[in-house]
């Protein structure tokens, strides 16, 4: 038996010793890590110029995003078409006017008639016109500039280039104990830029062109990541709760209760074992759980509209969407979900999580080797995360080279 079980306890062993290691040598491997992503972010910022110089006409309008127009048909109403000898026979005997909807309906129809799809249409009749129309997408600019993927990229790894320098600068220039006691600015203010650029990269590719849309999403994830600096604010003020007692917790708490069923069932009991949580706490949920909301709504609007673009067939011979494309869509959703697991293992490690928790402490220490730890996983995943949607962008352009022509 005990053969059996040497190699797993020899396994045990190793990893043991090399998590030692690592926790000894922890900011010499930041420093490293911190170098390689650097390099990493300034040669995908080369690569993405020279392919983008390489475009040649259609860098200019590749994958453009679009402004819809309602447009209309007006025609006489009935009441006035009856006295004018048929003027505008024309427009249909039921004197709709409606030939530009109808028109297009038709095309669609005959383009793509395995999907049915139907044209949003909408009318009104007043006392001597009838007015029917749909909407269509227009071209349009943001600023009077056409943005495609390539510029987003370029900024993209252009401010994480710019980022990881300065980091690294404040992580030599000062004391690297230091550098971690406190939220680490520079990140999530990189996050705040490039973040939103990513999400309208990756709409874009999913066929998700409506300028509006698009800006909504992206102001969404940048409010979202700036949450994550919330949070870390709330993990260096975990201390300050350790140290004050639990009637100045309770006086200097503010009414707390994110689940009310416990409450009516038990209350006494239930606020006896479970004291108001400290203000380091409260933080955290309130900035926790709304970036989890805001995450979650993201990515079920472009996850459903990713879904509904693979499962809709024009005709029988159209084939669906290919595998590494599904591939590419779920990397991404698990790498942007990763940053948020990150977070959670963090309060977790640290008793951030309101009433399960609220008992427990951290320490200085333990607040600074959690920076430390989070540091190295963001740092990690943010390279993988942009190389990836790098190569996503240069994956759809490459087999659907679809853009929009000069003279449109």
């Amino acid at each position: 038996m005990q053969t059996q079980h040497m190699p797993c306890l020899h396994l045990f062993a190793t990893a043991s010793r090399l998590r030692t290691h690592f926790r000894a040598n922890k900011m010499r491997y930041i420093t490293i890590c911190t170098i390689v992503a650097a390099v990493l972010h300034f040669a995908f910022l080369v690569t993405t110029v020279v392919l983008y110089a390489k475009a040649n006409d259609t860098k200019a309008a590749t994958y453009e995003f679009y402004r819809p127009a309602f447009v209309a048909n007006t025609a006489l109403a009935k009441s006035s078409n009856s006295t004018t000898n048929g003027t505008n026979g024309t427009n249909g005997a039921n004197g709709t006017g409606s030939t530009l909807v109808a028109d297009i309906q038709a095309q669609l129809v005959k383009t793509c008639p395995k999907a049915r799809l139907k044209l949003l249409t909408m009318q009104a009749e007043f006392e001597t016109r009838k007015i029917h129309g749909t909407w269509i997408s227009t071209a349009t600019s943001v600023l009077g500039v056409h943005i495609n993927g390539y510029v987003l990229l370029i900024l993209i790894f252009g401010i994480s280039f710019i980022s990881q320098v300065k980091v690294l600068y404040e992580i030599r220039a000062v004391d690297s104990t230091g550098f971690f006691e406190s939220p680490c600015s520079a990140r999530w203010m990189e996050y705040a830029f490039t973040s939103p650029l990513m999400i309208s990269i990756i709409a874009s590719c999913l066929l998700i062109r409506d300028v509006y849309t698009i800006t909504l999403l992206s102001f969404a994830q940048g409010a979202l990541v700036q949450f994550g600096f919330a949070i870390e604010c709330a993990f260096a003020y975990r201390v300050l709760d350790a140290k004050a007692t639990q009637d100045d917790s309770e006086h200097n708490a503010v009414a707390f209760l994110p689940t009310i069923v416990p409450n009516l069932v038990t209350p006494c009991l239930w606020l006896q074992k479970n004291p108001l949580p400290g203000l380091a706490q409260q933080l955290w949920y309130w900035s926790f759980v709304p970036s989890t909301v805001l995450h979650c709504g993201i990515w079920v609007v472009l996850i459903s509209c990713f879904l509904e673009q693979q499962a809709r067939l024009c005709t029988e011979q159209q084939e669906p969407m290919p595998t590494w494309i599904v591939a590419i869509v779920a990397g991404q959703a698990n790498l942007f979900t990763f940053f948020a697991l990150v977070s959670l293992y963090q309060s977790y490690t640290l008793h951030m999580i309101p009433y399960v928790q609220a008992n427990k402490s951290a320490t200085q220490e333990e607040i600074a080797e959690s920076f430390k730890t989070a540091f190295f996983w963001y740092m990690l995943l943010s390279v993988v995360a942009k190389g990836q949607l790098g190569a996503t962008y240069l994956a759809y352009v490459t087999v659907f080279p679809f853009s929009t022509p000069a003279d449109s």
